[in-house]
């Protein structure tokens, strides 16, 4: 099963967006970076639709990180752009055992 089709199951949607195939790619390159591969074994696809869900859950609202909060004039900062690495640390556990040595 590929990664986008758990994904749209995940999310009961029928077509992709621009920005779940984009979030895709990103996730992906991110999981092939921490792991220094150049394909992505089968068995990370659920991994990283998983990683994907959450990305998209994030960028909805659902688990929006707080990083700044100012009482004064009600300021508030969302860490958004930092999930795709908070991801990485998430599923690390999953990760380390596709991990390999880089040379």
């Amino acid at each position: 099963m590929e990664v986008i089709d758990i994904v749209l199951a995940e999310l009961e949607l029928s077509e992709p967006t621009a920005l779940i195939e984009l979030d895709i790619a990103r996730v992906t390159q991110q999981v092939k970076n921490y792991c220094n591969l150049d394909v992505l074994p089968e068995a990370l696809h659920f991994t990283i639709a998983d990683m994907v869900v959450d990305l998209q859950s994030v960028r909805s609202g659902d688990n929006v990180a707080i990083t700044d909060v100012d009482m004064g004039d009600t300021s508030y900062s969302f860490s958004v752009d930092n999930a795709v690495d908070g991801l990485v640390r998430d599923y690390q556990a999953n990760l380390n055992a596709f991990r390999k040595l880089r040379w």
